[in-house]
Order: C-alpha cells, then structure tokens, then sequence
C-alpha cells in the first residue's frame, strides 16, 4: 500500500547502499525502515544534549488541523504581521 509520507532522496555510494540493505535485512526492516529508523535516533540524541526542536509539525501534531492547513495560517500570519508592520 502507497505511502503518504514526506520522501527523502539522498545520494550516497553503491558500496553505502549495500551495507545499508544487510543491516535491514538482519534488523529484518526495508531499507526505509532503517533509515527512518537512524534518522529518529540521530533526531533523539541531538534533543538529548540541545533541547527539543520545535517544528510546525510538533505544534500541530495533536491538533485536528491538517498540517497543510496550519501551515498556510502560520505563512498568512506572519504575511500579514509583516503588512501591520508597514502601515504603522
């Protein structure tokens, strides 16, 4: 079943790529999964030593908005922020 999931593309080595699919296949995950699963990790610790990160993602996370919808309401906001600014 499709994905509706944000893709990231990479470039990497051939040598990268084949390393990464045997440590999927022993952790018995797609590579996807391993590399969504690294990039978590990676996301974790750097939180652990800085703090979290806050992202529109994290604001929105547990609201019924779609995040396409918050994220228009925060550029309109900031636009018209901005607009306030240059009439004052």
């Amino acid at each position: 079943m499709p994905s509706n999931l944000p893709i990231i593309k990479a470039n990497t080595s051939h040598e990268n790529i084949s390393k990464m699919k045997v440590i999927a296949k022993k952790n018995k995950r797609s590579i996807s999964k391993e590399l969504e699963w690294l990039i978590e990790r990676h996301i974790a610790e750097y939180e652990k030593e800085y703090g979290e990160i806050k992202t529109l993602v994290t604001i929105t996370a547990n609201k019924e908005t779609s995040f396409t919808e918050k994220a228009k309401e925060s550029f309109n906001l900031g636009f018209e922020k901005e607009i306030r600014k240059g009439k004052k």
